[in-house]
C-alpha cells in the first residue's frame, strides 16, 4: 500500500461519519495531500471504489506517470463537463 492509497482509504473510513457516499475535493493543498498532483486545475472524487482526478489536457501524461493510485478522467472545460464527472459517480450522497 502507498501513502496515498492509504490517505485515500483515511477519506473512505469517514464517509459513514459523514453520511456520504463519495467526496469531491477542489482545494489545491487537500487535492496535492491527497493524489500528489501538484497542478494548477483539477479535480478530485472519492468514492467507495475509486478515486478520480479530473484534469484537463494540459496534465494527462503527468497524471497518467505520476499519480498511479488514481484513475485520470479527461475533463474538458465544456459545458456540463462536471456534471458528467458527477454522474458517473454513481452516487447518491456527495
Amino acid at each position: 500500500m502507498t501513502v496515498i492509497s492509504d490517505r485515500i482509504n483515511q477519506v473512505r473510513a469517514q464517509f459513514e461519519t459523514w453520511g456520504v457516499d463519495a467526496v469531491i475535493i477542489t482545494h489545491p493543498i487537500n487535492r496535492q495531500w491527497l493524489t500528489s498532483f501538484a497542478g494548477s486545475m483539477a479535480i478530485v472524487a472519492v468514492t467507495a471504489t475509486d478515486a478520480i482526478l479530473a484534469t484537463d489536457g494540459r496534465y494527462w501524461l503527468w497524471v497518467e506517470e505520476q499519480c498511479p493510485d488514481v484513475t485520470l478522467y479527461k475533463y474538458s472545460r465544456e459545458a456540463g463537463a462536471m456534471a458528467k464527472l458527477i454522474e458517473s459517480l454513481n452516487v447518491e450522497r456527495i
